[in-house]
């Protein structure tokens, strides 16, 4: 099955040139080895097709983007990145545990995590583009160091195909969208079918931390937990807390702190991926 991401044009796009091979929806092409990334999204993303080596643009209308420094491109790291490096830890050039973060919005969590944690390395996916590209200005504003990257791609596709299976030290799902209505149920993250997939990418031992506000999403995302036997519970037999269970190393989010304000509870879930 093809692989859909989200991606960015870097660059001015040369003339449109249609793949001439066939229909790559039909060909027999492996994801693996030429990857198609073929998603248009709100008309301003590019399909590409990877093939013999080239980068061919099926058809695209682009949306202007605020360039990115240099500093910011760098920080930038591509689907194409991840799918030429057996690992993604590879990306950053440096030697560590690789923590992912699903859905940073515009909230600092990873950014501040990775300047207290600056030996292990940090990555978040963001769809939004213009919450992608803030969290870039505000890394730089902050002056994180090259142990974090962000990633512009739809979330499910991309825990997918970028990330080896058993490679990740531990994954945060922070107040990710509970669409509310029953049709847009299958994009809800709290779902079996993709906290199984969280579940396979996690090494033995690494971590998963899951907080939201919604009582029925904590619920959900509750009884979906109980069918992956790969997860273990540590919130002591409770399905979940109302506070942080280390509230020392805790990183708060800007959902968080609002939602404390305003007086919400929050639903805190940590679990252990076991051997």
């Amino acid at each position: 099955m093809l692989a859909n991401f989200c991606c960015r044009a870097s660059a001015p796009l040369a003339p449109i040139q249609r793949y001439s091979g066939g229909n790559p929806l039909q060909d027999d092409i492996s994801t693996k080895n030429t990857p198609i990334l073929s998603r248009i999204w709100h008309g301003h993303t590019i399909p590409l097709l990877f093939k013999g080596g080239k980068t061919e643009a099926l058809l695209t209308r682009l949306r202007r983007h605020r360039r990115l420094t240099a500093s910011e491109s760098a920080r930038e790291v591509r689907v194409q990145d991840l799918f030429e490096n057996a690992e993604a830890s590879r990306c950053f050039d440096l030697a560590g545990d690789l923590w992912l973060e699903v859905g940073t919005g515009k909230d600092s969590h990873i950014l501040e995590r990775s300047l207290r944690h600056p030996e292990t390395l940090h990555l978040g996916i963001e769809q939004t583009r213009k919450k992608f590209e803030m969290m870039l200005r505000k890394a730089e504003m902050l002056n994180c160091s090259n142990n974090l990257k962000l990633l512009h791609a739809d979330a499910i596709p991309a825990v997918s195909e970028c990330f080896p299976d058993e490679s990740l030290a531990g994954v945060f799902l922070l107040f990710p969208d509970p669409w509310p209505k029953e049709r847009h149920a299958h994009r809800r993250l709290l779902q079996s079918s993709f906290l199984s997939l969280i579940a396979r990418k996690l090494r033995p031992d690494a971590l998963l931390e899951i907080r939201t506000d919604e009582p029925e999403y904590a619920r959900q995302a509750h009884e979906a937990l109980l069918e992956i036997k790969a997860l273990q519970n540590l919130t002591g037999g409770k399905p979940w807390l109302d506070s942080p269970i280390d509230p020392e190393n805790h990183v708060e989010t800007l959902f968080e702190q609002r939602f404390r304000n305003e007086g919400k509870a929050i639903h805190y879930f940590y679990l252990k991926k076991t051997n």
